[in-house]
């Protein structure tokens, strides 16, 4: 590209491993001996996004690799000497042969839903240029499928319900053998699980665990209640099961891997194991799931939604809101909730009550003593108390730090699930009743060197063309 862009980028690392870059990290692809003469062949689409690396005549790449930048063409080839002092120079090789490959387009916008619990459709856009004969269809990097060029959708029965699987196309062409398209990027689709949630149409006369909220501790405690036999009712403000795990925060920030039992840990383990069977053993997928700490926030929703399916003990109360408690001298006894869909309401009753809400509602209404802001510095002589910004880095107060307390709430932001595939996005519209003014003041506390770092923003990789974005922590001062 005019500005030279990298689109892709390869290394033949001195581990023998040619790896491949993504933008992030880089990944093994094959490998490689030293002291020989290779082949390269990079099969590139732009319109797509991805390639194909070919050594010697042989594909080997599984998957689609992503263009690490969008290009509208590729016109250059730079091939990066490093020396034994392990300085970098880049070399113009102008002998590379750039032109058009004998290959097919690929097939474009790919869909894959759910039709039963047994069935998937396949369904994608007819290719209007280039020579077509057929088209493949992938399942795990599996061969299942070969349809006629006139064909632009295919079922696929027998598949087991509730059971994720992942699909790609590619377009061949008639000769001998079929010169093969940059295959789609793999689709991901469950089939309908055969049960659902436990929903009665009237709450028992008493629970033995009443539970408000079903973020992952509501569903973790209603899950373990339920195997040991007790009744469950678990209340939700809305139809999605798992809290922020389910609603963007993808990438869990856990360090000592060792420690991890109980629910999360069987959570992890079906996420690796959904990620590893949709999309084969070797799959980039699999390997960016991270052993199944991070996960899709869709894969999330699932996964906790199958955990109280599995359980027909555990009575699931979506779009209900509490609204009151009712106590007999210190002890709850029941929660007034309020079906946010019909506006009738509801008594739930039970032995114990837990509140698995992040801003504990059940606590507050409850009557247990709170209080909202920050202490000051002198109430319980704190020095890090009270209002204060302060520089990590050189370890000594900023300008405005008073100590004095307040009665504000912390600063709440989104945890987005942000992706580079235009067929995936949902357009963000401008809130009603936002006011930019309320959010100048961080370019005051930029200017005034309070927060030094420029951009607060932080794209955490999850899966292939996906990132979990959040506000990245100030490296150089905390407000």
């Amino acid at each position: 590209h005019p500005i030279h862009r990298r689109a892709v980028e390869f290394t033949f690392h001195q581990n023998g491993t040619i790896a491949w870059f993504d933008g992030t990290m880089w990944y093994g692809i094959t490998s490689f001996q030293p002291n020989r003469w290779y082949r390269i062949r990079v099969i590139a689409n732009p319109l797509h996004g991805a390639c194909d690396l070919y050594v010697n005549g042989e594909k080997r790449n599984t998957e689609p690799l992503p263009f690490w930048n969008s290009v509208p063409y590729v016109d250059t080839f730079f091939l990066s000497h490093f020396t034994h002092r392990g300085e970098e120079d880049d070399v113009y090789v102008g002998s590379v042969k750039l032109g058009e490959a004998p290959v097919p387009p690929t097939p474009m916008l790919l869909t894959v839903n759910a039709t039963s619990p047994t069935s998937v459709r396949l369904h994608w856009l007819p290719v209007f240029y280039g020579h077509v004969a057929r088209f493949r269809i992938y399942r795990a990097n599996k061969l299942v499928a070969t349809v006629p060029a006139n064909r632009t959708q295919w079922v696929e029965r027998g598949l087991q319900p509730g059971t994720a699987y992942a699909y790609a196309v590619s377009a061949i062409d008639d000769a001998t053998p079929p010169n093969e398209s940059i295959w789609t990027f793999p689709e991901m689709v469950i089939t309908h699980p055969l049960n659902y949630p436990n929903r009665p149409s009237r709450p028992l006369s008493n629970y033995d665990v009443v539970i408000i909220g079903a973020t992952p501790a509501g569903v973790a405690a209603g899950v373990m209640a339920a195997r040991l036999g007790l009744t469950v009712a678990l209340s939700n403000e809305s139809e999605r099961l798992g809290g922020m795990m389910a609603s963007g925060l993808g990438r869990t920030d856990f360090r000592y891997r060792q420690s991890a039992g109980g629910i999360f840990l069987e959570f992890v383990q079906r996420c690796y194991e959904l990620y590893r069977n949709a999309y084969g053993e070797n799959s980039r997928a699999k390997r960016d799931c991270n052993a199944g700490y991070f996960f899709e926030p869709r894969i999330a929703a699932f996964l906790f939604e199958r955990f109280v399916a599995e359980h027909q003990n555990i009575h699931l109360y979506a779009h209900h809101r509490l609204v009151k408690v009712h106590k007999r001298h210190k002890r709850i006894i029941s929660a007034d909730m309020l079906n946010m869909r019909t506006g009738r309401q509801i008594t739930l009753r039970g032995r114990i009550f837990i509140d698995a809400t992040y801003e504990g509602d059940l606590s507050a209404l409850a009557g247990v003593p709170y209080r909202i802001g920050r202490e000051s510095r002198e109430e319980y002589g704190e020095e890090h108390a009270g209002v204060i910004y302060f520089d990590y880095r050189a370890q000594r107060k900023l300008t405005g730090s008073t100590g004095e307390g307040d009665y504000r709430v912390q600063a709440y932001n989104y945890r987005l699930c942000i992706t580079k595939r235009p067929d995936w996005r949902i357009r963000i519209s401008k809130p009603k009743h936002y006011n930019r003014k309320a959010y100048l003041s961080l370019l005051e506390d930029f200017r005034t060197g309070r927060v030094t770092h420029k951009k607060p923003q932080k794209m955490l990789k999850m899966k292939s063309k996906k990132r979990d974005s959040s506000f990245k922590k100030w490296t150089d001062a905390h407000k």
